[in-house]
């Protein structure tokens, strides 16, 4: 693999640009695509939190509407007068227009709102029950020994209660309620209308969707469930939701959810629910008046949030492989040219190198930059070639002339060394001859002392 490009600029330099691009690419992508998540996701997370708040918008003004028929209905003339001047319990008052005129408005308030199960006033003076169906009966039923009553005189105020099952028809509501006092400040009684549940669920909650999914869900301040999608027999509204967890099987995260709902008025969870993986958008929906402080939930499936931003992911991925291939047959484009000159001067080299070795040829530069620049260079290189080689020729023809002058110089130098050596023989024999005559001149004198010696010992 790396021969492969080592023997190639053009690769080389495709490659290398395309692959510094592509790391460059990578890292700013990285930092791109992770923006483009995030912004992605908070897109998303904040068109669904508009839904929630929108919603939210719309509980709120419902029940603040029907605080506004609370208001209406017993700051009613006819309702205050009837109950401040009714102060005989269980009394016979079937027959009582007065009392007819009241049970009457309550019944056309009630059946007027589909919403509305029952107006009802508790009275201070004799401690009964009225609602749309008249006076409650039974003797031993005492408004100011109901925990309901207690609640409104401590509120003292206008509020939403906790939804409640009615023990004799099983509906459940949420119950509007206020204490009234009189002008002089004397408690009049304790008033209010019950809002049927399952039509704020159907009315306000169950249509909210995102792209046609998701759950809404409704709970109060402290925790209990006014509205969620899941409930049945053996789970209804007044439920805590912590309790979801135990109830639905594959399901958690709720125990936490509604921890962190009670604690923020809004804000982000997950939860698992039924198998399913949730995002949780939440909101407050408070109101003065009536007093409330509840959360609307909105459960939204996490693939909804989660393909957008993986689809953006994608996009994103593919338009920086579009432009790394772009990028790419950019540099070969531009490169080209520049292989097709270096090609050129590498035909032209390998035609001195490998050919007849023709000095004489140059190789025209095309363009005053680099590789001209290199090819100017090149002639340079070439011409300074010729002329070593030009008197390479020249030195070589003196250097044979004078090996002719020198062997003919060494001819006659052995003549007169043949010359030299037949006279150095000659002396050399003379010398010999010579030492031989020395040694007979030498041995006739002794021989003369010898015989001088003999002679004179002789005489004596």
């Amino acid at each position: 693999m790396f021969n492969f490009f080592s023997r190639s600029i053009m690769r080389q330099l495709v490659v290398g640009t395309s692959a510094s691009v592509a790391i460059l690419l990578a890292i700013t992508s990285y930092f791109m695509l992770s923006n483009i998540s995030d912004q992605s996701r908070e897109q998303l997370i904040a068109s669904i939190e508009g839904i929630v708040k929108l919603q939210a918008t719309e509980v709120r003004s419902f029940f603040e509407a029907k605080g506004q028929i609370n208001h209406s209905v017993f700051s009613n003339p006819q309702v205050i007068d009837w109950f401040k001047t009714y102060n005989e319990r269980v009394s016979e008052i079937d027959n009582n227009p007065h009392y007819q005129s009241v049970t009457e408005y309550f019944k056309y308030i009630s059946e007027s709102d589909p919403a509305i199960k029952s107006v009802f006033f508790g009275g201070e003076n004799t401690h009964e029950y009225f609602d749309l169906g008249g006076r409650y009966t039974d003797p031993d039923y005492y408004t100011d020994q109901r925990p309901w009553w207690g609640d409104a005189i401590s509120k003292g105020r206008m509020y939403v209660t906790d939804p409640a099952v009615d023990r004799n028809d099983g509906s459940v509501s949420a119950t509007v309620t206020s204490p009234y006092y009189l002008p002089n400040g004397e408690l009049l009684g304790i008033g209010g209308s019950d809002i049927l549940i399952t039509t704020i669920g159907k009315d306000l909650l169950s249509g909210i969707k995102y792209q046609n999914e998701g759950e809404a869900f409704l709970m109060t301040d402290s925790g209990k469930l006014v509205f969620f999608p899941g409930f049945n027999k053996n789970f209804s509204p007044g439920d805590l939701m912590s309790s979801v967890d135990e109830k639905f099987s594959g399901t958690e995260g709720f125990s936490a959810l509604q921890s962190q709902i009670t604690m923020n008025t809004s804000g982000l969870a997950h939860v698992t629910w039924q198998g399913n993986e949730y995002e949780v958008i939440f909101n407050n929906v408070q109101s003065d008046y009536p007093q409330m402080n509840w959360k609307l939930g909105f459960m939204v499936p996490e693939h909804l949030i989660s393909d957008p931003v993986t689809g953006a992911l994608w996009s994103s991925s593919i338009i920086v492989l579009i432009i790394l291939i772009l990028i790419a047959i950019v540099v070969w484009l531009l490169v080209l040219p520049v292989i097709k000159r270096l090609n050129h001067l590498q035909l032209a080299m390998h035609d001195i190198a490998k050919g007849d070795g023709d000095l004489t040829k140059r190789i025209p530069p095309l363009n005053n930059d680099e590789i001209g620049l290199l090819v100017n260079e090149f002639n340079t290189f070439v011409d300074k070639i010729q002329g070593l080689v030009k008197q390479t020729v020249i030195i070589t023809d003196e250097v044979g002339k004078s090996s002719i002058t020198a062997s003919d110089i060494g001819e006659q130098t052995n003549l007169i060394i043949d010359d030299q050596k037949r006279e150095i023989d000659l002396v050399a024999t003379s010398a010999t001859e010579l030492a031989q005559t020395s040694t007979e001149i030498s041995n006739n004198i002794n021989l003369s002392i010898d015989l001088t010696l003999d002679s004179a010992v002789f005489r004596s």
